[in-house]
């Protein structure tokens, strides 16, 4: 028994996860060794949620009262991620979950087992700096290239315009080409507007996703709203993220090519999903395009390649009468920060 002890301690220590147990009625709470290493408390004093509290980071306190209160009532497992604040001003990151059983008096009891994954979050952040800096990079590149070359051509063509006589026969392809050159450039800038956004431009994703329309001055005509059904729940960085980019994608197409006149955004917080829908009144998309793509613009795969790397689904409904809809829908468990099932009282 020793061994295997000596064996579980080891195991927890290289892992950086500790393990516990909570007696609701009585707040007994039992920690293994690895645990209290990870929080830095003394062993020879007792664990309370009082002391546990003192350690969480000041931010994610409503968090934990909220879930210890669900807990209470629940009696169901539950799983949910926060921060440490360590004497030092350090922070740690933890990834606690737990399952409800019932004690030899029948008490409700949990049992279950905390995680450091600082470095993984640290990891993950690191990445995430690269590509912003990528974004930025790129960004750069389109302003001082390709845009800058478009603005002097319309400039030029524009100097061309003034000097023609008004009963030119070339005068309208012309005015044609150059009313193109500027649709281009409109959406040039914009472009340029989201590789730039930082990533936390997605923090309030309702208004983030009301805000795209802004990022096209010619289409301020449409009747554009963003709805919000059932009550909101914080989302995961990357989930928050990647619904926005495909939001706004979706978004950017249906004010840009659709000719509708009336567009609209509807996300829905459930219990079991997240669900985002971007319906318009348009003319729909081309059924070529649709199924292979426009040469040279990559939205549609992108949107899809985006849902397929957080696991959720992506479906697009488009025709010349009904317009066009574009439905993403990520589970629960991927979506929330805290998970529907721990939500439930």
């Amino acid at each position: 028994m020793k061994r295997s002890e000596a064996f579980l301690a080891e195991g927890q220590r290289l892992s950086r996860t500790g393990s516990f147990a909570w007696c609701v009625a009585t707040d007994e709470i039992t920690w293994s060794e690895e645990l209290y290493r990870i929080f830095e408390f003394e062993e020879r004093l007792p664990v309370t949620l009082e002391r546990i509290g003192s350690r969480v980071y000041p931010d994610d306190i409503p968090l934990m009262q909220d879930m210890i209160e669900r807990a209470r009532c629940a009696a169901s497992d539950f799983e949910y991620k926060h921060r440490l604040l360590m004497p030092d001003q350090s922070v740690k990151h933890i990834h606690m979950f737990a399952h409800a059983t019932r004690d030899q008096y029948g008490r409700l009891e949990y049992v279950g087992a905390a995680q450091d994954v600082t470095r993984q979050e640290e990891e993950r952040v690191r990445k995430e700096n690269v590509r912003v800096e990528e974004r930025t990079r790129i960004a750069q590149e389109l302003h001082d290239t390709l845009l800058q070359t478009f603005l002097s051509a319309s400039m030029q063509l524009d100097i061309a315009l003034d000097v023609l006589p008004a009963e030119s026969s070339v005068k309208p392809l012309l005015d044609r080409i150059l009313e193109i050159m500027r649709r281009g450039i409109e959406e040039g800038r914009s472009t340029i507007k989201g590789l730039r956004s930082s990533e936390s431009c997605a923090t309030d994703l309702v208004k983030a996703l009301t805000g795209v329309q802004q990022e096209l001055p010619g289409r301020q005509d449409i009747d554009f709203r963003v709805r919000v059904a059932g009550p909101q729940q914080p989302l995961s960085p990357l989930i928050q993220q990647e619904t926005y980019r495909i939001g706004r994608e979706a978004l950017l197409n249906a004010f840009c090519h659709s000719g509708a006149k009336r567009v609209e955004c509807e996300l829905e917080y459930a219990d079991q999903v997240l669900q985002m829908r971007v319906r318009d009144n348009g003319n729909g998309i081309d059924p070529l395009v649709f199924h292979n793509g426009r040469e040279g613009h990559w939205g549609l795969a992108g949107m899809r390649e985006r849902a397929a790397k957080i696991g959720a689904s992506l479906n697009i409904c488009s025709s010349a009468t009904a317009g066009t809809e574009v439905r993403l829908s990520v589970p629960s468990g991927i979506a929330f920060q805290v998970p529907a099932r721990a939500k439930t009282a």
